[in-house]
């Protein structure tokens, strides 16, 4: 009841690919950690929207909009935001997202271009350059402009945080996430906005990952608070 009149803060979550949404709770127990935070009071309550991110399965689209196809980008930047926004007591400032492996990387990506819309990333996982191979098809069709403006390290690169927050989660043993992380970290070294959490065991799976988000959601707590 205390909360009947409240606007939330909104998290979006992106699960990895292939996968769906219920990878967030069946992997990494979203709604009981979630829930043991709240109650706990470390963190306040908040909404959470989980996006499917595979608009046209089994495809992966690396949440862009591809000419001709899918309208991906579109779809998670766009479309549930106004969606949710139209049924939810959400916040008006801007929502922050968590994802995992490719919902990292769309978390990354939607982040640094549309700074209005998202306040801060947390990337479990993740990479930042666009990867292309038999499940994603030709998702830019040659275009190497299109391909830049669909990296996170470009986007960084280019136009830095312009004011929002990342967080990178990776263990040092996962040789899919390792590398592109430490490259990543070398582009933003000395920038305040971007924070760092690693561990030393454990390879690219939701079993080594799940264990931070705990810490996931209380920076993500602490950014809301923070505007």
């Amino acid at each position: 009841p205390q909360f009947q009149k409240t606007a939330f803060p909104v998290l979006m979550v992106l699960p990895g690919q292939p996968s769906t949404p219920e990878a967030m709770f069946r992997h990494y127990d979203f709604g009981k950690v979630a829930t043991t935070e709240i109650n706990s009071g470390r963190i306040k309550p908040f909404i959470a929207v989980f996006p499917p991110l595979m608009t046209n399965p089994p495809r992966d689209t690396e949440c862009t909009n591809i000419p001709g196809g899918p309208q991906a980008y579109t779809w998670l930047s766009s479309t549930v935001p106004d969606a949710v926004r139209r049924q939810l007591r959400a916040q008006l400032g801007p929502w922050s997202l968590a994802g995992w492996s490719t919902g990292a990387f769309c978390s990354a990506k939607l982040m640094l271009t549309q700074p209005k819309e998202f306040q801060a990333a947390v990337s479990l996982g993740g990479y930042f350059t666009p990867i292309i191979d038999r499940t994603t098809g030709d998702l830019f069709h040659g275009d190497a402009a299109a391909r830049r403006r669909n990296s996170p390290l470009w986007l960084y690169q280019q136009h830095g945080l312009r004011g929002r927050k990342l967080l990178l989660i990776c263990g040092r043993q996962d040789k899919e996430s390792w590398p592109p992380n430490q490259q990543m970290l070398g582009a933003s070294r000395g920038d305040q906005g971007v924070s760092f959490l690693d561990f030393p065991t454990g390879g690219h799976n939701y079993r080594n990952y799940r264990r931070y988000l705990p810490d996931a959601l209380q920076w993500l707590d602490h950014v809301h608070v923070a505007q």
